[in-house]
C-alpha cells in the first residue's frame, strides 16, 4: 500500500455543515467528503484491491467508491485532516490479509487420530519387558 499515492488519488469534496453554529455555519464549508476509488487507484496493488473490495462490499458507492465524511471541527483544515487520516485507516484495515481460522476437526479426522494413537500404544506396549506369571 501506497500512501503517498493514496492520498494523491483522494477526491476531497467541501460542503456546509448542518447542525448548530449560526452565521459562522451557514456561510463556510466546514463538511468534508473524501473519497477515493478503489478500482483506479494506483496506490494498491492487485491482491490489495481485491481484499479492500470484497471487505467494502457493503460500503462502497458506484460499486468501487469508498467515502468518509467529517465535519466535527469547525474548521475545514481539521476535518480535511481527519477525513483523510480515517480513509487511510479504512483502506489499511481492509487490505490487510485476514488470518485463517481454525475450523473443527471432521469426524474422520477425529477417527484417524484415534486410530494412530492407538498403534503407537500398542508399539509401545510390544517394547516393555515381559514378567514372568506371579507365583500363588
Amino acid at each position: 500500500m501506497d500512501t503517498k499515492q493514496l492520498i494523491k488519488d483522494i477526491r476531497i469534496h467541501t460542503s456546509r455543515s448542518g447542525g448548530p453554529g449560526g452565521q459562522h455555519a451557514n456561510k463556510t464549508e466546514t463538511r468534508v467528503e473524501a473519497r477515493l476509488d478503489l478500482r483506479t487507484t494506483a496506490g494498491l496493488s492487485e491482491a490489495e484491491r481485491a481484499r479492500a473490495l470484497a471487505f467494502f462490499a457493503e460500503r462502497l458507492i458506484n460499486g468501487s467508491e469508498l467515502v468518509v465524511v467529517r465535519d466535527t471541527h469547525r474548521s475545514q483544515h481539521r476535518n480535511r485532516a481527519a477525513a483523510i487520516q480515517a480513509l487511510l485507516e479504512l483502506v489499511a484495515t481492509g487490505t490487510r490479509p485476514r488470518a485463517r481460522r481454525k475450523g473443527h476437526r471432521t469426524r474422520i479426522d477425529k477417527a484417524a487420530r484415534r486410530h494412530a494413537k492407538q498403534q503407537r500404544s500398542e508399539k509401545k506396549q510390544w517394547r516393555r519387558k515381559m514378567l514372568p506369571p506371579p507365583d500363588d
